[in-house]
């Protein structure tokens, strides 16, 4: 075979591999703990796993999922809820397509929850909030710290101890959904994610991680 007919071959099975495999496997963002049937893109967890960006993540009747990102930033996901995992730049995001969830946030880089077209954080600093959505309606609800929602056209703080209940517009600008109308209201309650807390020591120096706790719901985040 000639020189040339040589690297004719060689460069077609390059361009095939190439085709197979893909150039930069996916960075790993964390790790999933599951309680009861929770399934990561369409396979049940067994008990624990790796979790990746575009991970989708479907948590089953009376089951809990816990995730641990990056940053030690914690999502909990109670039944029936159905969220996704994105990068937004540098930053995580959660994406809540379904259901609830409540987030433990240390990072500097604080996490990013989006729900119903609106973009939910922790102002700085630690904090604990819970989200969750009805159709159109989204509930934020603050248990330690200030969380900010925005949306198409002004951002909202929610301080520790208040909801926020709003009704959000069916049609982003620019990414975000406007608020039809929301009103802030004292937090009261079992919360929107239907967990227990128990957060007595969470804001010491070094807090320890947080954990579901239980075997069937209503669960308990304690975090000792």
């Amino acid at each position: 075979m000639s020189r040339k007919g040589l690297l004719a071959v060689v460069v077609s099975l390059l361009l095939v591999y190439a085709g197979v495999v893909p150039a930069h496997p996916p960075a790993a963002v964390g790790t999933i703990q599951a309680k009861g049937r929770v399934e990561v893109n369409g396979e049940v967890l067994p008990a624990e796993g790796t979790l990746y960006a575009d991970d989708r993540i479907v948590v089953g009747k009376d089951a809990a999922g816990s995730l641990k990102l990056a940053g030690r930033d914690q999502v909990f996901l109670p039944e029936l809820s159905v969220a996704a995992v994105r990068r937004a730049g540098e930053r995580l995001r959660v994406v809540l397509e379904q259901g609830s969830l409540a987030v433990v946030s240390r990072a500097e880089q604080p996490l990013q929850v989006q729900a119903l077209g609106a973009q939910i954080s922790a102002a700085g600093g630690a904090a604990i909030f819970e989200v969750a959505v009805h159709g159109r309606a989204l509930e934020v609800l603050s248990r330690q710290g200030t969380v900010l929602v925005a949306a198409a056209e002004r951002t909202v703080e929610v301080p520790a101890g208040m909801k926020l209940e709003a009704t959000m517009a069916p049609a982003p600008v620019d990414g975000l959904s406007a608020f039809e109308k929301f009103v802030l209201v004292t937090a009261v309650g079992l919360g929107v994610a239907g967990f227990a807390l128990a957060l007595a020591t969470f804001l010491r120096d070094e807090p320890d991680e947080c954990r579901v706790v239980g075997s069937a719901t209503p669960f308990t985040i304690s975090c000792p």
